[in-house]
């Protein structure tokens, strides 16, 4: 039993040993090149529902402000819906994820804020994204990136559960 808690507890130490210092110099997930930080766009819907959704890729980005600039118009939002508000899209109870713009989509994803409001189930269950054809762009905001602290924390969690798992045994 001590040869194993020895050995979880080498195995936390050198784990983070790896992790921290890349934590801390800059996100584990980056890149050489990561590019923008993701922005949270606004959309209002041919109704004058609004939703918010997170954008990521640098071409999205540059048209969502270009278009808030201009006539409003960015291209098609599409993403995947999932149930909550994802942090970003409040008071909606859904939010999109993978979200992109698009010059043309299919017609059955097309609606507004509203409608996937209104029959939430059906939407995010049955349809399972949205993309409305007429979405322009309202405002745009930066968005929120990963707290180190967080990551640090899950990562130790994580670890714990697996070294529980293997102590317990």
């Amino acid at each position: 039993m001590q040869k194993k808690r020895f050995l979880a507890t080498l195995t936390i130490v050198m784990l983070l040993g790896a992790l921290l210092p890349g934590i801390g110099a800059s996100n584990v997930l980056a890149q050489d090149d990561p590019g923008p930080a993701p922005v949270i766009v606004t959309f209002s819907t041919a109704d004058g529902s609004t939703f918010r959704t997170e954008l990521a890729q640098p071409d999205d980005i540059a048209a969502a402000v270009e278009a808030l600039e201009g006539d409003g118009y960015a291209g098609i939002p599409i993403g995947t819906l999932e149930y909550g508000d994802g942090g970003v899209n409040a008071p909606h109870e859904w939010h999109m994820v993978d979200t992109t713009l698009e010059e043309m989509t299919i017609e059955l994803c097309d609606g507004t804020a509203t409608m996937v409001d209104e029959d939430l189930e059906y939407w995010v269950d049955t349809v399972g994204q949205f993309c409305p054809w007429n979405a322009t762009v309202v405002d745009v905001e930066p968005g929120v990136a990963p707290d180190p602290d967080e990551i640090v924390a899950l990562i130790i969690a994580i670890i714990e559960d697996i070294l529980s798992g293997i102590i317990g045994a």
